[in-house]
Formats: structure tokens, sequence, C-alpha cells
């Protein structure tokens, strides 16, 4: 049996192997500031969605008739689910 074929031979070559990969990605992930690995360290922020204007925009709105349109159920002010006029008039 030749050196290069010897069963250490080959172990060693796979922990090489194995020690390169790692240190690929390690290279591909980010380091938080506390020293801890993120694989989202790459990725760019999306745009703000829409829906978080609209909320802001009616926490800031003083008017006492204003009405939540966001996600969620619609309830009236005794906490009874209100259903929007155009969906009762196509029967949804």
């Amino acid at each position: 049996m030749s050196a290069s074929s010897s069963p250490n031979n080959n172990n060693a070559s796979r922990l090489d192997t194995s020690a390169q990969r790692l240190r690929q990605l390690h290279n591909q992930l980010d380091m938080s500031s506390n020293g801890s690995v993120s694989a989202f360290g790459a990725v760019q922020q999306a745009p703000e969605d829409p829906l978080f204007g609209l909320m802001a925009a009616y926490r800031a709105d003083k008017d006492p008739k204003k009405v939540d349109l966001g996600i969620g159920a619609y309830r009236d002010n005794n906490a009874v689910p209100w259903i929007l006029p155009v969906v009762k008039k196509v029967g949804l």
C-alpha cells in the first residue's frame, strides 16, 4: 500500500477538505457584534411595507371618528364585529 492511499492519509485529506469547506462557509457568513455568526448579514433589507406607513398615519391621526382598516377583524365600540358595507353589498 502506498503512502498516499493509506487510511491515515485519506482521513487527513478528508479533514483538510472539511476544514477548507468550514473556512469558506465562515467567510460567507457575517459575524455580529457579539461574536455570533449570522447567515443574514449579507441580506439586503426589503423596502418598508406600505401597511406600516398606513398604521403610522392612523396612530398620528387625532380624528375621533377614524377607523382602523389595517389587518385584523373590525369591531365597533361595543366589540361587535363590524362588516364593511361594501362587503355586505357583495355578500361575502
